[in-house]
């Protein structure tokens, strides 16, 4: 969608001060790799659906250059990240008149086609189908012309191999992992471009928006928790028969998890979405060029909080009291805090809903 042609300021990064926040993941031999949980269920999925693509992708390349880093950049311009909290539900009817790119899930991607929207990124994070709209993205009735698949690998095949539009790739990157930093380049040379593993796609989405130079950058939906518990996901729609049909609320798991902090806004919150939540703040501290700006209502607290109708109306270049430094210093904050055991969790059994 095209940007109007109007005067407006430069949002100017501020200096980063020292030191910086520490949550970086680790390096990690193979066997430390194979020892965490999650990494034992994934990582023989993320092999699989390598070679199952390998083909499809070897043969995109040799018409085109298909990897991330022919996009154009720096885009110098403000993006918006759709995540998946409750909070989306009250953003979504404003989409159709935000007037810069925005980057969804392929799970979060109907939302704004519901309201007239269509997305200029859709970013394949994940390597198996999680939800059922997934499935509707290879509907062959319902077209994605101007949505671009930011995708790697190691996602979900079908949706690689059946997306007709445009389609830019990029590696997983999982340092000090053999196969991810020796095998994984050697395996598919012509993806030059690396992207760190971040834990979730809205985290994901910010590494690249990033990188192709979006600035300042609007997340709207990403909560990592929630304040009801009937209702822990923004209302996901899919078209059916020209009609759009709301998929049922999502209640709360079987446990709930409460996070014992003053400054949690009363949301309940799970100990991976805090870990979500450092992934978002490690990203944008190692980013020095970009500034985050919240319309979410959830568990971030670093960031200017925005009204989505202030925003709509100053289309990303408004002044939002923007100040990376406070940011910065908050971050290191969190992260002291995380690191001296200040965050306890408590465990309630979920209520009969």
């Amino acid at each position: 969608m095209a940007e109007e042609k109007v005067d407006r300021p430069q949002p100017q990064p501020q200096p980063q001060p020292q030191p910086q926040p520490q949550l970086q993941q680790k390096s990690m031999s193979h066997q430390e790799f194979m020892k965490d949980p999650y990494f034992a269920k994934w990582y023989p999925k993320w092999i699989n659906n390598s070679m199952e693509v390998y083909p499809t992708i070897k043969k995109e390349f040799e018409t085109r250059d298909h990897c991330i880093s022919c996009l154009p950049r720096p885009m110098n311009r403000p993006c918006m990240i759709l995540g998946s909290g409750p909070s989306l539900d009250k953003m979504a009817p404003y989409l159709k008149d935000w007037k810069h790119p925005i980057f969804s899930s392929t799970s979060t991607a109907f939302v704004p086609r519901k309201w007239g929207r269509t997305p200029e990124y859709m970013c394949a994070f994940d390597s198996l189908w999680s939800t059922y709209n997934e499935h509707l993205m290879l509907d062959k009735k319902i077209s994605w012309e101007g949505t671009t698949l930011l995708t790697h690998p190691n996602a979900e095949p079908k949706m690689i191999e059946s997306w007709k539009w445009d389609k830019y790739y990029y590696r997983r990157v999982f340092p000090g992992h053999e196969f991810f930093e020796l095998t994984f380049p050697l395996m598919f040379p012509w993806i030059k471009i690396g992207v760190r593993f971040s834990g979730c796609v809205a985290n994901n989405s910010l590494t690249l928006a990033a990188f192709l130079g979006f600035n300042p950058i609007v997340i709207a939906g990403v909560d990592f928790g929630w304040q009801d518990d009937t209702k822990t996901k923004g209302t996901n729609w899919r078209p059916v028969k020209g009609d759009w049909i709301k998929d049922p609320d999502v209640p709360v798991d079987t446990i709930k998890y409460t996070l014992v902090i003053d400054d949690n806004n009363g949301t309940h919150t799970h100990p991976h979405y805090y870990g979500f939540k450092s992934g978002l703040l490690s990203i944008y501290a190692s980013n020095p060029n970009i500034n985050i700006v919240d319309c979410s209502n959830g568990i971030i607290n670093e960031f200017p909080k925005v009204e989505i109708g202030k925003m709509i109306e100053t289309q990303g270049w408004g002044d939002y009291g923007v100040n990376r430094i406070e940011s910065i210093e908050k971050i290191n904050t969190f992260f002291q805090n995380l690191n001296n055991g200040r965050f306890e969790w408590q465990q309630e059994e979920k209520k009969q809903l």
